[in-house]
This record gives structure tokens, sequence and C-alpha cells, in this order.
């Protein structure tokens, strides 16, 4: 298989049934990303170093950690075509990763800023760890993008496992346009050449250039009080963006505070306490690997319950 760019697939839409097909829309790149593993660091010398780096357009984003002293630089190199700028050290900090030991580590780039976690406590670096990008700055993916993420030792023996890379939530700019006269809606995509996107994803250069040109920007003007309600499943949900306008309001995408305010009475559904297998829950069914002459159950869990309802917090506070 030929690497892809990382993308807006949820995977709650994929799916095969019916007369529908597959159905896939994940053809927007995501270049806000976060790595976490899990590392043993078994041995050190005096110069021992383990670095994480998210890759994104013209830029990588590298955080150091030297595993004598502990020491946490966030720093950035910059690549434009051939050319390579030397890397900028953004931010510094002390960290707990210090000799051999178990650690689990979390690195961010999202919205402008990076953040290390180091088992789970976020790392101080301040707003130096914050970031601006030049208007001017190529803003598409660039060939690195199809290795986002990237993980190095030097002079140390370590072993890295549970590796896993998740994106930011993406946002398309897609709205309503118009109501047909048999009250229809028609939507106005984020691009007019999403076909073409997702045959694409393999090159990234291909991809900007088919994006750029059929990229279609939707604008939404607020009131004062008034708020833009976007869903976490922005392919499929319909949101602020697509509502219909059977209220007439003035704006027909808003939502007034004065429908956001209320008084809460009851705890209705507590949130689930994880438990078991740190978080992962009791598997219930297994998937099945199916051989020419037989069918195995694997130790990966098809169906599995990660939590447990807290019932007794259902309560009524009013």
């Amino acid at each position: 298989m030929r690497p892809e760019l990382i993308t807006d697939l949820c995977a709650y839409n994929a799916y095969t049934g019916g007369h529908s097909g597959q159905l896939y829309r994940d053809c927007y790149w995501v270049g806000d990303l976060t790595v976490s593993c899990r590392v043993k660091v078994q041995r050190v010398q005096p110069d021992s170093e383990l670095v994480l780096e998210l890759n994104e357009g013209c830029r990588a984003y590298r955080c150091r950690i030297d595993l004598n002293s502990g020491e946490a630089r966030l720093s950035v190199r910059t690549c434009f075509g051939r050319d390579v700028d030397d890397e900028q050290t953004l931010a510094s900090a002390k960290t707990k990763v210090r000799g051999p030991g178990r650690y689990r580590l979390r690195f961010a780039n999202v919205d402008n800023r990076l953040c290390l976690w180091v088992n789970r406590s976020l790392v101080s670096f301040g707003s130096a760890a914050e970031y601006e990008l030049p208007e001017t700055e190529y803003p598409g993916p660039q060939e690195e993008d199809l290795i986002p993420v990237g993980i190095a030792a030097k002079n140390t023996q370590l072993v890295v496992d549970d590796l896993l890379i998740r994106r930011d939530i993406y946002y398309r700019s897609e709205q309503i346009i118009d109501v047909d006269a048999e009250g229809f809606l028609n939507a106005r995509y984020e691009s007019a050449n999403q076909p073409e996107l997702r045959q694409l994803l393999h090159d990234p250069q291909a991809w900007w250039e088919a994006y750029r040109v059929g990229m279609q920007t939707a604008e939404f003007q607020l009131g004062e009080d008034e708020y833009l309600v976007l869903g976490d499943n922005s392919p499929r949900s319909k949101d602020s963006r697509l509502w219909a306008n059977t209220r007439h309001a003035r704006h027909r995408y808003a939502v007034p505070a004065s429908a956001l305010v209320g008084k809460a009475f009851f705890v209705y559904w507590p949130h689930g306490k994880p438990f078991l297998r740190g978080g992962r829950g009791f598997p219930i069914t297994y998937h099945k690997a199916y051989g020419p002459y037989s069918v195995e159950k694997t130790n990966y869990p098809n169906l599995r319950v990660p939590f447990y309802p807290q019932i007794f917090r259902m309560r009524r506070i009013r």
C-alpha cells in the first residue's frame, strides 16, 4: 500500500452495507497531530537522547529529551523545497524522564502550540511553546507528511511500544446555500473536487493543487449573544452549518444565548468510570481469523465494556 496523508476520517462513518457500498468521506488533510507511546529505557550513556517528531507541511516539530538530566527541548525545523533551515529552539523544561525506567509520553502539535505529557502529567513550557505561522508560508502538505511521525534515539538502549497517533478535530467549511422549490436543502462542500482529493492522498503536491483550485469558503455572521454550534463528527453532523431556517430566525445557523441558559435539576447519566486493564475494560467477544480449513479466535476484542456507569451518582439536584 502507498502511504497517504492523514485525513479527517471518522471511523464511525466508514461502513459497508445495503446498497450504499463503502462510504469514504475522508478527503481533507489534517496536520495537527498527537503521538503517544510507552518507552522502556534500559541503559543510558552521558549523551543519551530521545527525539519525538511531528511533521506538518513545511515544518518538523521536535521534542528532544536528555535521558540523563530529563531536560526536554522543543524545536522546529523548516523546509522549503531543497533549502533546510537550522533547527530553532522554542522552549525547554525539566521532566522526570531521567535514567532507566518506564515512561509514558505524549507529544502534541495542535492549534499552533506544542505540548508534552510525561506519565499523563503536562510539562509546563509556558507561552514559549506557542508559535505563529507567517501568512506567506506555504500552507499545504509536503512529502514529509506521508511520514507524519518520527521517533529516534541516540546512544541508549530502549524499547518503544503502545504507539498511537491521533489527529485533531477538523471542521469542514460547508454550508446551506439555498432551498429549492421542493424544500430540499442545497449544500456547498468545502471543495468541489472531493472525489479527486480522495484519489490524490498519496501525492501531497497534487492533492494541494486540487484542493486549492476547488476550495470554497463558508462564512457565518453572528450577532451579539449568538453562537455557532459545531459537532465533533464534522463530515456527518448536521450542525449549525447545515440547519434549515424553520424557525425563521435572522441567522438560520445561529443559536441565541437564551437557548443555552437554563437550570440543571438532575444528574441523568454521570460519566462512566474506566476499569480493568488500564481502562481498556472487559472483552466480551473477539475477532476471528478465517483460515482455509478452520476458524480461530484471535486475541483482538470485537466487543468490550471499557467502563461501568456510576448509577449511584444519578440524583435530583434541585
